[in-house]
């Protein structure tokens, strides 16, 4: 009998070391599945925050690029673009006016900062966002390993942290950059962050209105309005006007340059497309047996327009007559045209 309570003693408590550790066990579980769920939230958080500020970059890196100091944006409601807030991202449009202000342990910080030779239209600009304090297990100082994993998985390979084997970088998948890369203290091991590269901002990548780099095209070009430039104009091989019009026909542009058919530059002036060039109206004779030829049978038109007449807006003037002759000279007279 008493072999029988010894043996029932020793179940009982063995039972009860595995109710405690089941017990234990499902408390843990619970806890991290509360912390998973609570880094997932963080994650979505700073994921939509990292939108805004792609639509940020797309607007504006080119502005910081070539600023010369942090207050380029301040029209644009940003007084220190190197640090925008949540607040003013929200006033500009690029988070919804609801928008909760963190989610990140102790507050976030946005940091923009540019490397390469700046300023300049080269700049690259890249931008951080960070917890203020980094995973922690519990009241200890030591780095939550856990949740640092589970970040960097929740972050969909745009997340990072700060690793305690290498305090000295901050770095993910798609990134890395020194320990910090503005001026400033060092961010703790631990902190989970998500950044955003100038390459991973796609319209880095094309002109934009207002654009200040050289687009240096290498192959043709076709513009279907109004070419303007505001300074000169070079061309390495031919300049080709395909708009043709015929001198002396009216023109509403003063200045513009045309083409005529015989491959000559007009310019419209007083109303008239005429030639660019000085060219003299030229001058005629007529006879009265022979018209617009000699006796002998040559051409005496006037050569600038084929035929015994001025051009238009040159006036005609009488200059010579041969007097009454016999056929077959005939009289001849001699007319200049005058512009």
């Amino acid at each position: 009998m008493t072999r029988q309570q010894g043996f029932a003693l020793f179940e009982l408590l063995l039972a009860t070391v595995l109710v405690t550790l089941l017990a234990v066990w499902g408390v843990h579980a619970m806890v991290q599945r509360m912390h998973d769920a609570a880094v997932g939230n963080d994650a979505a958080w700073a994921l939509a925050v990292r939108g805004a500020l792609k639509g940020f970059l797309s607007r504006h890196e080119q502005d910081i690029a070539v600023a010369a100091g942090s207050d380029a944006l301040v029209v644009s409601g940003f007084p220190d673009w190197s640090e925008p807030t949540l607040a003013q991202l929200r006033t500009a449009g690029f988070l919804p006016a609801t928008f909760p202000e963190s989610a990140l342990p102790g507050g976030a910080v946005i940091r923009l900062f540019r490397q390469g030779v700046c300023p300049s239209p080269d700049c690259r600009v890249h931008v951080v966002l960070h917890a203020r304090q980094p995973y922690l297990q519990g009241a200890s100082l030591r780095v939550d390993e856990s949740r640092v994993a589970q970040w960097l998985m929740a972050t969909e390979g745009w997340g990072g942290a700060v690793q305690p084997l290498d305090p000295g970088r901050i770095r993910g998948p798609a990134f890395s950059f020194a320990n910090p890369p503005w001026a400033g203290p060092a961010l703790a091991p631990g902190t989970p962050l998500v950044a955003l590269t100038s390459e991973q901002v796609s319209t880095s990548h094309f002109l934009r209105l207002g654009d200040p780099r050289n687009p240096d095209f290498q192959g043709d070009a076709s513009v279907q309005g109004t070419f303007s430039v505001a300074s000169h104009v070079q061309v390495q091989g031919a300049l080709r006007l395909q708009r043709k019009q015929v001198a002396g026909t009216a023109c509403s542009t003063p200045g513009d340059l045309v083409s005529s058919f015989d491959a000559s530059l007009l310019v419209c002036r007083d109303g008239f497309w005429a030639p660019v060039a000085a060219q003299h109206p030229g001058g005629f004779s007529m006879n009265q047996f022979h018209d617009c030829s000699s006796s002998q049978g040559l051409s005496t038109a006037n050569p600038v327009t084929g035929d015994c007449s001025c051009p238009v807006g040159a006036a005609m003037v009488q200059i010579s007559d041969s007097g009454p002759q016999a056929w077959p000279e005939g009289r001849t007279q001699g007319f200049l045209c005058v512009p």
